[in-house]
């Protein structure tokens, strides 16, 4: 699959968006840091498929199941991200308070809950089919709990900022693992040669 060629890269530039939007909405450029967020957000559905492409020999149906759950759940969480996004830019770049998915009606609180959970199926059908290493896998299943448990107030809102944040921090590690693991092939390849 041609996905799959583009799986390091992907990884590493929607990790890199996702914290550059965060980051850029922290410091209240909320317009921009909400459009880089969403270019983010639309790489991190690309590189989850990546990975499932790069990987799909190992990927079992629990792991594939997981993934559909999990893209359902980012599909919808697309307009909560629109939603925002035009709120914002109707009010202009600063000033408003922020605003997280899961106060954008009507699809929030749906979206929020299959995102996470999916992302938490995902990440264990995955580790146990040998997609996701162990480390990776448990990371996205912290994150998933902090952003269940933010997007349902259990957890102040912000959480939620500290999960997606685990989560784009994972993403690069995977994009950077992936770099290092292709460096050691090379240089075993050299080796052998």
């Amino acid at each position: 699959m041609a996905l799959a060629r583009f799986c390091r890269p992907l990884l590493l530039a929607s990790g890199t968006l996702l914290v550059g939007g965060l980051l850029l909405t922290g410091l209240n450029m909320l317009v921009i840091g909400w459009s880089v967020y969403a270019i983010g957000y639309i790489g991190l559905m690309l590189a989850l498929l990546a990975v499932a492409a790069a990987n799909r020999e190992r990927m079992d149906a629990w792991s594939w199941f997981g993934l559909v759950v999990l893209f359902v759940g980012l599909v919808i969480g697309l307009s909560s991200v629109a939603s925002i996004w035009g709120a914002y830019s109707e009010t202009g770049f600063a000033g408003a308070p922020m605003r997280l998915p899961v106060d954008a009606a009507p699809l929030g609180y749906a979206g929020e809950l299959i995102t996470w959970a999916g992302l938490a199926f995902f990440a264990l059908a995955a580790r146990g089919a040998k997609v996701l290493s162990g480390p990776v896998a448990w990371a996205f299943v912290a994150a998933s709990v902090i952003g269940l448990l933010a997007a349902f107030r259990a957890l102040a809102p912000m959480y939620w900022v500290l999960a997606i944040l685990i989560v784009a921090l994972v993403v690069l590690w995977m994009g950077a693992a992936m770099a290092a693991h292709a460096g050691a092939a090379r240089d075993a390849e050299t080796e052998a040669a």
